[in-house]
C-alpha cells in the first residue's frame, strides 16, 4: 500500500506500507516514508478473540504503545 502524505499546499514523500501475515493470529506492519529511514511506524497484532485485539506499536518518534482493543456489537 502507498500512502501520499500532503502537508498544507506541499507534498511530501509518500509513506509505504507492508504487511506479512504471521501466523493464524499475528500479523506484522512496518509504513516507512521512502524520503527518511527515520519515520517508520512498527504495528503488531494478535488476535486474541473475535472480539479482543491485543496491539504493540513503535511509531515514528520512537513511542512503544501497547494497545488492548475490545469489540462489543450492539443490537
Amino acid at each position: 500500500q502507498i500512502d501520499p502524505t500532503i502537508t498544507g499546499t506541499s507534498f511530501d514523500a509518500p509513506r509505504v506500507t507492508v504487511g506479512k501475515s504471521l501466523g493464524n493470529n499475528f500479523n506484522a506492519t512496518v509504513s516507512f516514508v521512502l524520503s527518511s529511514n527515520q519515520q517508520q511506524i512498527i504495528t503488531l497484532n494478535y488476535q486474541l478473540t473475535p472480539a479482543a485485539l491485543l496491539q504493540a506499536r513503535l511509531d515514528e518518534n520512537g513511542i512503544y504503545s501497547l494497545e488492548l482493543r475490545i469489540r462489543q456489537r450492539l443490537r
